[in-house]
């Protein structure tokens, strides 16, 4: 798997940047340190999936912009944990199993992971090793390798749902 991280070694504690390389993407992030920096809790991470543990902040973010489109796999759960954990409300949830097996045509894709929806539909490999995802996410300093892990991840499912909604012709990234 091609995948890597570069620290911008931003001088300061307030944030980080970092960039994060993934088969010739370059996904540019940013993790503020503090609440004094985002009005959001202890740390934000710009280029994020869902499912983390990462406060938002609900002034900059807004969830239920009707432009906005938010895919997965799984989807309803990481919004279900936003809404409750942080009293942040995420709308128009797609998720990419469902959008897989109609755009595809293939009932197996529902159930399907990130990993193998990566493989059939961006033809790249995406690990998910356990060591990272099973890590203390409410850390409050999240390692690189999890900061270049939740970038991969965004990227992955973002470009999965780009790719099978002009697959499926749903061109208002609706399902």
């Amino acid at each position: 798997m091609t995948i890597f991280i570069r620290d911008y070694n931003i001088p300061g504690d307030t944030h980080d940047m970092y960039q994060v390389g993934f088969h010739g993407n370059f996904i540019e992030t940013i993790k503020t340190a503090s609440s004094a920096s985002t009005s959001s809790g202890p740390q934000t991470l710009s280029a994020t999936r869902l499912a983390t543990a990462w406060p938002l902040s609900n002034s900059a973010w807004d969830g239920t912009a009707s432009n906005n489109t938010f895919v997965g796999v799984g989807i309803e759960a990481d919004a279900q944990k936003l809404l409750e954990d942080y009293n942040l409300r995420v709308a128009n949830c797609t998720d990419l199993g469902r959008l897989a097996e109609h755009a595809l045509g293939e009932r197996e894709m529902r159930n399907a992971s990130l990993t193998t929806l990566a493989a059939r539909v961006m033809e790249v490999e995406f690990e998910k090793h356990s060591y990272i995802t099973r890590s203390n996410w409410g850390d409050e300093w999240l390692h690189f390798l999890q900061v270049q892990y939740a970038c991969a991840d965004a990227f992955v499912s973002y470009d999965v749902g780009r790719i099978l909604f002009l697959r499926s012709g749903n061109t208002s990234n609706r399902f």
